[in-house]
């Protein structure tokens, strides 16, 4: 019969390893052209008109920048040391950390996975054909206008209203 101890560390490993998992999915980084960092703020990006000319769907594989292997081996070093007999705590936390360590690489990898499309679009300036690379849920059709920001990275975002007036023209002020 399992004794209650067993049971408890049991019970506090899987609590823990949830909860290193957890914290590695929330470091990840979304790509989408409406998520901006705080340094943003204030910052300012030049801006290009264009026109998509297609959109290729893409793969955003994740990266770990070193936060899930090293949250992974101290989450699994110390649930390996919950384990083992009167002398073998050190060993199975040791293994516990290796342990830990890859699934967190993996963890922290597969968090940062995102789909997304690369688009061509034709620049309204000079006609020269630029690509982007994001994170999108749906293609951004083809033939849409958009803005193509210069910022900290490069966004497309699709224009929703009218179209500008031509060079020149001069618009009097509104009255009211």
């Amino acid at each position: 019969m399992i004794s209650s101890a067993y049971l408890r560390k049991g019970a506090v490993a899987a609590s823990l390893l949830v909860l290193a998992g957890g914290s590695l999915a929330a470091c990840a980084d979304d790509l989408g052209p409406q998520n901006y960092g705080p340094y943003a703020a204030g910052s300012v990006a030049r801006v290009d008109e264009g026109v998509t000319v297609d959109a290729r769907p893409i793969h955003f594989n994740g990266y770990d920048n070193g936060a899930g292997t090293i949250g992974g081996g101290v989450a699994g070093a110390v649930v390996g040391s919950q384990f083992g007999g009167r002398y073998d705590h050190g060993t199975f936390g040791v293994l516990g950390a290796i342990g830990g360590a890859v699934i967190g690489h993996e963890i922290a990898k597969g968090a940062g996975s995102q789909d997304g499309f690369v688009y061509t679009v034709r620049l309204r300036r000079d006609g020269r054909l630029i690509q982007v690379a994001q994170a999108d849920r749906y293609p951004i059709p083809q033939g849409t206008r958009v803005f193509v920001s210069y910022g900290d990275r490069v966004r497309l975002q699709p224009i929703t209203a009218p179209p500008p007036p031509p060079p020149g023209y001069y618009a009097p002020p509104p009255r009211y």
